[in-house]
């Protein structure tokens, strides 16, 4: 507890407390502004600190029995608050456990649910429809398991359940073969570069080589920076990206962690020249304080970095002007692999490639391939000169 004198009559109470039974911890602050002085304000200040304490206490009272809350407040008051999770973590959560999750469980204990309950759950998943009137896809349901699973096991924890209520659930997710709806064939690749080259501005062109030569996933190319592009070794390290989350955007490891290392093409390099060339005319107009290669190599006008949307919404309206086929960015990464993949290239490579995605997901890129294999005669036939636009003019290379 404490009291701070701001200066001009404002004070500042705060209270900070902790559970030591269960972990939880709370802080609350108050703000106020009077004109009295000494006893007056003494017996002031002495009222609202004992106020200010009891909404600690009864707060703290709520989550020193976590088993009688239900499975929402849990989630709230305990599980996202005991371990540091990043943003856009709890924001997945909150996905599947929002509507049907909280309205199935209610207000059950959470230390009541039992196996049964978890059980009745998934039968009515089975039968639940999406907007469309679509059934939920086996992926979906796995990650409605996901999330329980992680859930009842900090119950288990603490000693709040016995065992997992979830952990007899299995529910299995067909290892299709990658549909060639989800990434472009060669000769689409091809029209597509000649088409960007043509109409579009470098940084628009940048991104979409950097995104199928490199197999970037948005997040990750959109919190790119330059000081972890090597023009001289000719790659870039990827080992961060730029999330977006409910309360903005969060600059994070890499969506499993490890940290890779890719190798561009003499075409990507170049354009990259040329786009890093008008970053720093861009850096240099606006006389940004921090420093160019700490800067994001993808800048809006500002000089802040692009948002989600930005080359999605940009590549949408440009497939529709020009007939070409739209599929969102995160196909490009899906059109690295398979050009790999018709390379013959190894699967533990197209793992490492793709950022340590596990072989047994990379088999279906190999998948792809066969299926489709008499379109992918040309694979890297790329246009021979490729015009690139640096401001009003234009560079061949």
């Amino acid at each position: 507890m404490a009291i701070k004198d701001l200066g001009g009559g404002r004070y500042q109470i705060r209270i900070d407390k902790k559970d030591y039974s269960t972990g939880a911890r709370k802080t609350k602050t108050l703000t106020l502004e009077t004109e009295l002085t000494g006893r007056q304000l003494d017996a002031l200040l002495f009222t609202k600190e004992a106020v200010l304490e009891r909404e600690v206490d009864k707060e703290l009272n709520e989550v020193s029995n976590p088993g009688d809350l239900n499975l929402k407040d849990y989630f709230e008051k305990i599980f996202i608050k005991n371990k540091k999770r990043e943003q856009n973590t709890i924001d997945w959560y909150v996905r599947y456990l929002r509507n049907r999750t909280y309205t199935f469980f209610g207000n059950k204990k959470i230390k009541t649910i039992s196996d049964l309950d978890v059980k009745n759950f998934f039968s009515m998943l089975d039968n639940a429809k999406k907007a469309n009137g679509k059934p939920l896809s086996q992926k979906t349901k796995k990650h409605y398991l996901t999330v329980l699973k992680a859930i009842f096991e900090d119950c288990v924890d603490r000693d709040l359940m016995n065992k997992n209520p979830a952990s007899k659930i299995q529910v299995n997710v067909p290892n299709r073969p990658l549909s060639v709806s989800k990434f472009y064939t060669p000769d689409e690749l091809k029209e597509n570069l000649e088409k960007l080259s043509e109409y579009a501005t470098t940084d628009k062109l940048t991104y979409f080589v950097l995104s199928y030569v490199c197999g970037f996933r948005p997040a990750e190319i959109m919190g790119l920076v330059w000081n972890k592009v090597s023009f001289e070794r000719k790659e870039i390290l990827v080992d961060k990206s730029l999330a977006a989350t409910t309360k903005g955007y969060i600059y994070k490891s890499t969506k499993n962690e490890n940290v890779r290392t890719s190798i561009l093409t003499d075409y990507a390099l170049s354009l990259l020249k040329v786009h890093k060339n008008n970053e720093k005319m861009k850096y240099t107009e606006l006389k940004l304080k921090i420093p160019f290669e700490e800067n994001y190599v993808f800048t809006l006008d500002d000089g802040s970095h692009w948002g989600k949307g930005k080359f999605r919404d940009f590549w949408c309206k440009f497939c529709k002007q020009h007939g070409l086929r739209y599929i969102p960015p995160y196909g490009l990464r899906h059109t690295s692999a398979t050009l790999l993949a018709y390379a013959n290239v190894p699967l533990p490579s197209i793992a490492k490639h793709l950022g340590d995605y596990s072989i047994e997901s990379a088999q279906k890129y190999i998948h792809a391939v066969e299926d489709n294999r008499d379109i992918y005669e040309s694979a890297f036939d790329l246009p021979n000169r490729v015009k690139v636009k640096k401001k009003d003019n234009v560079i061949s290379f």
